[in-house]
C-alpha cells in the first residue's frame, strides 16, 4: 500500500530563512538611514545656529555702521572709535578671534563716498554636531555700510550770506568826526610878568636855539597858534609838547594854560627831571582826552592874533641848590577835537566788504524776526507766537538759524564779520530792512558762533566769539531809512562809543579773527535771550544783516545750514535770482525736498517763481510737484490746503493783491534722475551742484515789494541710513 503516511507528513519550511534576511537587511538600512538623518539633524542644528549668530554679527555690523558714520567726514578716527564702541556694546568687541574693521568709503573704496561708513565684522560661530567632523567653528563674516546725508549747503557759494545789493536811503545824515591840529607852535610870546626867560621867542620851534631862564619861578607865556576848527567842534583834549633841557639834575619845568589872556590859569603838570643832553629831551603833558580841568571852545582856541589860549611855561627850579639853567627849544600844542557835519545821504550805493571792495548782490538780506513776532510774517521758527501774545507758534525753535563759515585748510588770520547786526528801526524797503512790524519794544540779537570740530554732532561744538549782550535792548530809529522816530537816533554817525552796538547801524563788526583753516564754524543767530526765555515776547520786529568771512591763502564759504531765512526787496517788472542749495552728486536718485514758509507776500503785485537746475550748458527752469498746507492758527492765513501743482514749471505766489501763501508751507519734489552728476554751468565760476530760484514779479520797474521767506531744502529719507547693496 501505499505509505501515506510517508506522504503526508509536513516538509521543512524553505520561506523562514528569507524572512530572517529581510529582517537582518532592514535593521542595517535602518541603522545607515539613523546614521544619516542623524547627520542631518546635525548639520540642520548647526547651520541654523550659525545662521542666527551670523545676524548678531549682522546687527552688530549695523550698528556700528550707524554710529560711527555721524562723526564724518570731519573727525574719521571718532567715527571709528565709535563704531567699535557699538559693535563691542553688541558681543563682538574687537581683538582675538573677533575682527572689527571701520574704515570711511573714502579710504578703502577709490572714489569713495567720504560720508560713508564701511565696517566688517568677521567672529566664530561655535559647532555641536560637526565637531565629531572635526569642525568646531565657522567663520561669520559680514559687511554693513551707513551713509549721513549732511544739511544741504543754501543761500550762497560765496564767502558772504545775504546781500541784496543797493543800500536804499533817503534825507540827510549827520557824520560826525574825531580829528586833531598836530604839534603847532606858537608864533608869539607874551610880555610882563609872562616874559621873563632870555630869549624867549627861541621858545617857538625846534632848531637848537633854547630860551633860558637862570630862576626858580620865572614864567614864560606863548600863545597866537593860529589854529582853526570847523564848524559844530567839540573840543576833547589838549596836548602840550616841550623840548627842554637843564644844566644839572633834579630841574623840572611846569606848564599851565590860560583861556582867557592870562586872567587865571589851570592848575600845573609837570615835566618831572629833566635831561642833560646836549639836545635836550621830549616832554609829554596832558593828552588826547585831558581837558585839564576845565571845559573848553574851539573860539577860545582859534583865530590868528589870538591872544585867549597862552601856554605858560614855568622854570620850577631845583632840588639841591638854586644854581642852574634851564633851556626850552620848542613849545608846541594839539588840540584833539571832535566835529559833525550834515550831508545828503548816498542812495542806491552797492555794499562793500569790510576793507571796501565792492561785493556782488545776491539778491536778499539775511534776517532774523524777534521772539515776539508772529510767523505770519515770513520767519518759521525764531517767533513764538502765531498770533501776538496769544496763541503760540508750533514750529518755534531756539535752535534755528546756523549758518556755516567754512575755512579751507592752509588758510590762517580767519575772520568773520557782520555788516548791520545791530537793531536800528527803519522801513522794510530800505537799508536792511530793519524795522517794527508793531509796538517799539527793545529788540535783541545774540550771535555765537561754534568750532564744530568738523562733526555733525552739535554736543561737542565750543564758543569761538560771541556777541554777547553788545546788540541786546535796542530802541531807536533812522529817520534816513524811513525810521519813525521812536527811541534814540541810530543813524550813523549819531552813535560814536563801538561799545554800544548801535554804533555798528550799517557798519561792519568784526566778530572774530585768528580763526584757522580746515574747520567748519557755525554762526548761530537768536532773537530769543539765552538768559531769559521770555524776555523778547513781546517785541515785534525784524532784524536784517550780512556775513561776511575773510583769510590768508584760502577763500572761506558762508551758506546758510539745512535752512534759511531770506529777505528779499524785490523790484516790479523784472525778474530776481538767487542761490537756493548745493546737491551733490552722491544724492542722484533721490528726491529733493524744497520747503517755503509764507512765500508772496509782495502787495500789490504779482509774483511767481520757479526752480532753476544746473546744466553742463546752462541752468534750465525744471518741472516739479508741489502741495501746500496751512501752518498757523491767524486769522490772516491763506487758505491754501487745497492748492497743489503737479509736473508745473512755476508756482504763482501772489496774485496781484492777494498773497496765496501767506502763513502756509510750500513743499515742492524733485526727483533727481540716477544720472545726476552735480554739473557746473557754462559762466557758474562757483563751482557744482548750486540749484537757483527765479522770482518773476509783475508790475512795472517803478514798483517795489518786499517779501521775508524762510527756506529748507532736504533730501528724502533719513539723513542717517544703511545703505543697501
Amino acid at each position: 500500500m501505499p505509505d501515506s503516511a510517508s506522504a503526508a507528513s509536513p516538509t521543512p519550511d524553505s520561506s523562514r530563512p528569507a524572512r530572517r534576511r529581510q529582517r537582518g537587511q532592514v535593521l542595517a538600512i535602518f541603522a545607515v538611514a539613523t546614521i544619516v538623518f542623524v547627520g542631518i539633524l546635525a548639520v540642520v542644528v548647526d547651520v541654523s545656529f550659525y545662521w542666527a549668530s551670523s545676524l548678531k554679527v549682522q546687527r552688530a555690523a549695523d550698528a556700528a555702521a550707524l554710529a560711527g558714520v555721524v562723526w564724518l567726514p570731519g573727525d574719521v578716527a571718532h567715527g571709528i572709535a565709535a563704531a567699535n564702541a557699538a559693535a563691542a556694546e553688541n558681543g563682538f568687541p574687537d581683538g582675538g578671534t573677533i575682527d572689527v574693521t571701520p574704515n570711511q568709503d573714502s579710504q578703502v573704496v577709490s572714489n569713495g563716498n567720504p560720508r560713508q561708513m564701511d565696517v566688517t565684522i568677521t567672529a566664530p560661530v561655535n559647532t555641536f554636531f560637526m565637531r565629531m567632523f572635526g569642525i568646531t567653528k565657522i567663520q561669520a563674516t559680514r559687511t554693513s555700510k551707513a551713509v549721513y546725508v549732511l544739511p544741504v549747503p543754501m543761500g550762497s557759494p560765496l564767502n558772504y550770506y545775504g546781500d541784496f545789493g543797493p543800500i536804499y536811503r533817503t534825507g540827510n545824515q549827520t557824520i560826525t568826526t574825531n580829528d586833531d591840529t598836530g604839534g603847532v607852535a606858537p608864533t608869539k610870546n607874551a610880555s610882563g610878568n609872562l616874559n621873563q626867560w632870555t630869549n624867549g621867542s627861541r621858545g617857538f620851534t625846534p632848531d637848537g636855539q633854547f630860551a633860558t631862564s637862570t630862576s626858580s619861578g620865572n614864567d614864560e607865556g606863548y600863545y597866537d597858534y593860529n589854529y582853526t576848527f570847523p564848524n559844530n567842534t567839540t573840543i576833547l583834549g589838549l596836548q602840550v609838547d616841550l623840548i627842554a633841557k637843564a644844566s644839572r639834575t633834579a630841574c623840572t619845568i611846569n606848564v599851565s594854560l590860560s583861556q582867557n589872556g592870562g586872567g587865571s590859569f589851570t592848575s600845573t603838570k609837570s615835566t618831572g627831571t629833566l635831561t642833560t643832553a646836549a639836545a635836550g629831551a621830549q616832554y609829554t603833558l596832558g593828552s588826547a582826552t585831558d581837558l585839564w580841568g576845565r571845559t573848553w571852545t574851539s573860539s577860545q582856541l582859534s583865530g590868528t592874533n589870538n591872544t585867549n589860549f597862552v601856554v605858560d611855561v614855568a622854570d620850577a627850579g631845583c632840588t639841591g641848590g638854586t644854581s642852574h639853567t634851564t633851556s626850552l627849544d620848542s613849545v608846541a600844542v594839539t588840540i584833539y577835537y571832535q566835529y559833525t557835519t550834515t550831508q545828503p545821504i548816498p542812495s542806491g550805493q552797492l555794499l562793500t566788504d569790510p576793507y571796501g571792495n565792492p561785493l556782488a548782490p545776491q539778491g536778499f538780506w539775511a534776517t532774523a524776526l524777534s521772539q515776539g513776532a508772529e510767523s505770519i510774517s515770513g520767519d518759521a521758527y525764531l517767533p513764538y507766537y502765531d498770533t501776538a501774545t496769544s496763541s503760540t507758534n508750533p514750529n518755534y525753535s531756539t535752535t534755528f538759524y546756523d549758518y556755516s563759515v567754512s575755512f579751507p585748510a592752509g588758510s590762517t588770520n580767519g575772520e568773520v564779520w557782520l555788516y548791520d547786526p545791530a537793531f536800528c528801526g527803519g522801513d522794510l524797503s530800505l537799508g536792511t530792512g530793519d524795522g517794527w512790524y508793531s509796538g517799539s519794544g527793545s529788540v535783541s540779537t545774540f550771535y555765537t558762533l561754534y568750532d564744530t570740530k568738523l562733526t555733525s554732532d552739535t554736543s561737542d561744538d565750543t564758543v569761538a566769539a560771541s556777541s554777547g549782550n553788545l546788540f541786546k535792548h535796542e530802541q531807536a530809529s533812522d529817520d534816513s531809512v524811513g525810521g519813525d522816530g521812536t527811541g534814540s537816533d541810530c543813524a550813523p554817525g549819531q552813535v560814536t562809543d563801538p561799545s554800544n552796538g548801535l554804533y555798528y547801524h550799517l557798519k561792519w563788526w568784526k566778530m572774530a579773527s585768528g580763526l584757522v583753516g580746515g574747520k567748519v564754524y557755525r554762526l548761530h543767530i537768536a532773537t530769543t535771550d539765552p538768559s531769559s526765555a521770555s524776555d523778547q515776547r513781546n517785541t515785534n520786529a525784524r532784524n536784517g544783516f550780512t556775513i561776511w568771512a575773510n583769510a590768508s591763502g584760502g577763500t572761506p564759504s558762508v551758506y546758510g545750514n539745512g535752512a534759511m531765512e531770506t529777505f528779499e526787496p524785490l523790484r516790479g517788472g523784472g525778474s530776481e535770482v538767487f542761490y537756493l542749495a548745493q546737491i551733490d552728486k552722491n544724492y542722484a536718485g533721490k528726491t529733493m525736498e524744497i520747503n517755503l514758509w509764507d512765500p508772496g507776500d509782495t502787495g500789490s503785485l504779482s509774483a511767481s517763481l520757479k526752480v532753476l537746475a544746473p546744466n553742463p550748458g546752462a541752468y534750465v527752469s525744471v518741472p516739479f510737484n508741489w502741495t501746500a498746507h496751512k501752518g498757523t492758527t491767524n486769522a490772516n492765513a491763506s487758505n491754501c490746503n487745497s492748492l497743489k501743482g503737479t509736473g508745473v514749471m512755476s508756482v504763482t505766489t501772489n496774485t496781484g493783491g492777494n498773497s496765496l501763501f501767506n502763513g502756509c508751507w510750500v513743499t515742492i519734489d524733485i526727483p533727481l534722475p540716477t544720472s545726476y552728476t552735480a554739473p557746473q554751468p557754462v559762466g557758474e565760476t562757483h563751482g557744482g551742484g548750486w540749484w537757483k530760484i527765479e522770482y518773476d514779479m509783475g508790475g512795472s520797474s517803478s514798483d517795489n515789494a518786499t517779501d521775508i521767506t524762510t527756506w529748507t531744502v532736504s533730501l528724502l529719507g533719513n539723513p542717517v541710513h544703511l545703505v543697501i547693496p
